[in-house]
C-alpha cells in the first residue's frame, strides 16, 4: 500500500472527529508503526492534520495560529520596546537561542554585536542574522508553514546539544496560573527542552498575550531561570519574574 493510499485512509477515518488514537489508525491501516509514524509526520508538515501524544487531531480543531507576517504588525511599539530591551541583555561571545516568533524577530533589529553565535528553528530569523553577518546556525526538522519555524523531535534532538548562555523565546499565550502555554505539542516540547540546557531563559511576551487561553503547558520544566519581558506589570501574575520594558 502506498503513502498516498493510507493517507487517504487516515483522512477518512478522521472525517467527523476531533481525534483519532494511534491505535485506531494501526487497527485500520496496514502498515508497520513505524511507518505509520513517518506518515503522520509527513501528514503533519503538509498542514493536513496535527498531532499530540498518542493520535492525531483534525486540522480543523485546532485553534490556528495567526501567520508570523501578520503577528508582526500587532502591538508593533510595544514588541519593539520588549525586543530592545531582551537584546540588551546579550553579552559579547555568548551562544544564544532565538525562538521563532514576532517579537524576537524585531529583537534582531537591536543585536549588533558580531561575536555572538546564535542557534535558531525560526526560518526567517536565521534570514536576518545571516543579512546582518552574525553567526547563525538554523536547527533541522519538518517546518511549520504557518509559523515559518522548523520543529519536531530531530529539532529538539539538536537544540540539547548544546549549552546556552541565554535563550528567548515566543509565547503564544500566557495563563496567570499556569504560566507558558503553546499552541501544538511540538512547540511545547521545544520550549521545555531548552529550560533545560539554558543558564537563563527570558520570554518574549506583550501584555496581549496574559489572560490568552492555548492548547498545551510545559509539563515537568525546571522553570527557576525563566524571566518574561513584557510591557506591563501584572501583579496577580507569580508564575515568573516580570521585568518591564520601558
Amino acid at each position: 500500500m502506498k503513502y498516498q493510499q493510507r493517507r487517504d485512509i487516515i483522512l477518512h477515518l478522521l472525517e467527523g472527529k476531533e481525534k483519532l488514537s494511534f491505535q485506531e489508525i494501526e487497527t485500520a491501516v496496514d502498515a508497520s508503526p513505524a511507518t505509520l509514524r513517518r506518515d503522520l509526520e509527513r501528514m503533519e508538515s503538509n498542514q493536513l492534520i496535527q498531532r499530540y501524544h498518542g493520535g492525531i487531531r483534525s486540522i480543523d480543531t485546532v485553534t490556528a495560529e495567526t501567520p508570523i507576517k501578520e503577528r508582526h504588525n500587532v502591538n508593533l511599539s510595544e514588541k519593539r520596546r520588549i525586543a530592545q530591551k531582551a537584546a540588551s541583555l546579550i553579552q559579547p561571545n555568548e551562544l544564544i537561542f532565538i525562538d521563532s516568533g514576532s517579537t524576537t524577530l524585531s529583537m534582531i533589529d537591536f543585536i549588533t554585536d558580531n561575536s555572538i553565535t546564535v542557534i535558531t528553528n525560526g526560518i526567517l530569523q536565521a534570514q536576518k542574522f545571516k543579512e546582518k553577518n552574525i553567526n547563525c546556525f538554523l536547527l533541522c526538522g519538518f517546518m511549520s508553514m504557518r509559523s515559518n519555524a522548523v520543529m519536531g523531535k530531530e529539532t529538539v534532538r539538536l537544540l540539547k546539544s548544546f549549552r546556552y548562555d541565554k535563550a528567548f523565546l515566543g509565547a503564544n499565550a500566557i495563563d496567570l496560573k499556569l504560566g507558558i502555554l503553546a499552541p501544538d505539542d511540538n512547540e511545547c516540547e521545544l520550549k521545555t527542552a531548552i529550560l533545560g540546557c539554558t543558564k537563563e531563559t527570558y520570554v518574549l511576551a506583550d501584555n496581549s498575550k496574559f489572560g490568552k487561553k492555548s492548547m498545551f503547558a510545559l509539563q515537568d520544566a525546571d522553570t527557576a531561570s525563566l524571566k518574561v519581558i513584557t510591557d506591563k506589570a501584572f501583579p496577580e501574575f507569580t508564575c515568573y519574574e516580570l521585568m518591564i520594558a520601558d
